[in-house]
């Protein structure tokens, strides 16, 4: 496990386009260990063989803009582009206890899906600048914090996250998507985190332990950008080995 588990991972993983960088890595954070001691990468609802893909910013682009990447992106699935992204941050998706947008997030999927793309789907708690839990999780007064200092791994936050899933996974499945990731580029120190990282860790732990009860066949992820896996060893080492 260790350091050679999350370089093997960060090879293995899939280079997809970051939200505000050339490219992000994502690694699965439930693969299985081989009688050798050795890892092996396994995602059952992805067809074997190499897989490319990429995404834009989340920022809404000019029309010439948004003209051209529409045309670079047909040359690049005529050249065997099959990956595309597709979720929300949770916060986005929740806006108020158990009152999901299921446009949205149903029309994320079905975009790519309609586009013949295999959906790489998020379903983000934390990004590069912090959490992103839905508001009545967050403090009023201070929204980097969660409210009452609650940590991740809060029966409370896992329970609403859980339910969230029970509504959310059947529509990814059905739509192609192959994995879920519950972090995006987490750029941070964990201290800074309510219960510091292991609550992250617990967090992650649990929820894994869900989705594979939901279906044993996706896999779930956190995705990093490139060399920022070193740069947050603890936040891979907190989440990858525990799952």
């Amino acid at each position: 496990m260790g350091l050679k588990y999350i370089i093997l991972t960060s090879f293995l993983g899939f280079l997809l386009c970051g939200c505000d960088g050339p490219s992000a890595t994502t690694i699965p954070t439930n693969l299985p260990n081989t009688s050798n001691g050795t890892t092996t990468l396994k995602m059952p609802l992805l067809p074997l063989g190499t897989h490319n893909g990429y995404t834009i910013g989340f920022e809404a682009l000019p029309n010439a803009t948004q003209s051209k990447v529409n045309q670079l992106t047909q040359e690049a699935k005529a050249l065997g582009m099959k990956i595309g992204r597709a979720g929300m941050d949770w916060a986005d998706i929740e806006t108020s206890p158990g009152v999901y947008d299921k446009t949205e997030f149903e029309e994320s999927l079905k975009d790519a899906k309609n586009s013949d793309l295999l959906p790489f789907v998020w379903i983000s708690i934390i990004d590069s600048e912090g959490l992103v839990l839905p508001s009545f999780f967050m403090d009023p007064s201070d929204n980097g914090k969660t409210l009452n200092n609650m940590r991740l791994d809060d029966p409370q936050i896992v329970n609403a996250y859980k339910k969230l899933l029970d509504w959310a996974i059947p529509m990814i499945v059905a739509n192609g998507g192959f994995s879920l990731t519950i972090g995006n580029e987490p750029e941070f120190d964990t201290d800074s985190l309510p219960g510091s990282g292991q609550g992250l860790a617990n967090f992650t732990k649990l929820i894994a332990e869900h989705v594979r009860s939901l279906d044993s066949d996706l896999p779930v992820t956190m995705t990093f950008t490139g060399l920022s896996i070193f740069a947050n060893a603890e936040i891979v080492t907190r989440t990858v080995p525990h799952i």
